[in-house]
């Protein structure tokens, strides 16, 4: 199993030309509503310049740990990113945002909105076309899913190397690989303009393994 300095390690050495923004980490952590719901310990351990994206469902759970974990993200200097809530990125002093693939397909204001904030705006993206439209509105990284099999959306057909280099070859944006990523296969998109990683298991493992803390 991999430490906090091999995956920073091998993510620096594969991904680090892709990502011309200083502002965009080596890895983004995403918080799960069932497998990660508080992300609290996680940042404690987590190095100063990763990121992570609050993304719970429910509004008052959201709000409640956007509010907690600001200070605590800027007090260890980990960004914290809002998905789809431009209002409580901008209450609670967030780093920006984040917006689904449909979100950029409606072509909605708010992305513009976001952008002009000078935040650090992501937005999820599964094919070729909606990559496309992310580029096309100003998006400053891209999550492009599921690169591998991954426990959060089961069956669901991956990319692989293959269908992630296509794409990312016809993407100018730094692409971030999400879905099943572990340091075997960051290797596996070494020439596919990986950007960096984003995740919710292996990033958390890695992160607390690093300070002798766990998951379960």
């Amino acid at each position: 199993m991999s430490n906090l300095t091999d995956l920073t390690r091998t993510l620096n050495l594969v991904c680090n030309k892709y990502r011309q923004d200083p502002r965009l980490p080596d890895f983004f952590l995403m918080s799960d509503d069932e497998r990660l719901p508080d992300s609290t310990q996680t940042i404690i351990n987590m190095p100063p310049g990763s990121a992570i994206v609050l993304r719970h469902r429910d509004p008052a759970i959201r709000q409640k740990l956007a509010f907690s974990l600001s200070p605590l993200c800027k007090n260890r200097r980990v960004a914290l990113l809002i998905a789809g809530d431009i209002a409580l990125a901008r209450n609670c002093r967030a780093d920006g945002v984040h917006f689904s693939q449909n979100s950029i397909a409606r072509k909605d204001h708010k992305t513009q909105s976001a952008i002009h904030q000078n935040w650090i705006v992501t937005a999820a993206a599964h094919c070729r076309k909606s990559a496309l439209q992310a580029h096309e509105a100003g998006i400053d990284a891209i999550f492009l899913s599921p690169v591998f099999a991954t426990k959060s959306h089961p069956g669901v057909k991956s990319l692989g190397p293959l269908g992630f280099q296509a794409i990312s070859q016809v993407v100018p944006t730094p692409i971030y690989g999400l879905g099943g990523m572990n340091r075997a296969n960051i290797h596996r998109l070494k020439d596919c303009r990986l950007a960096g990683i984003a995740g919710i298991g292996y990033i958390a493992d890695t992160v607390n393994r690093n300070q002798g803390v766990c998951l379960a």
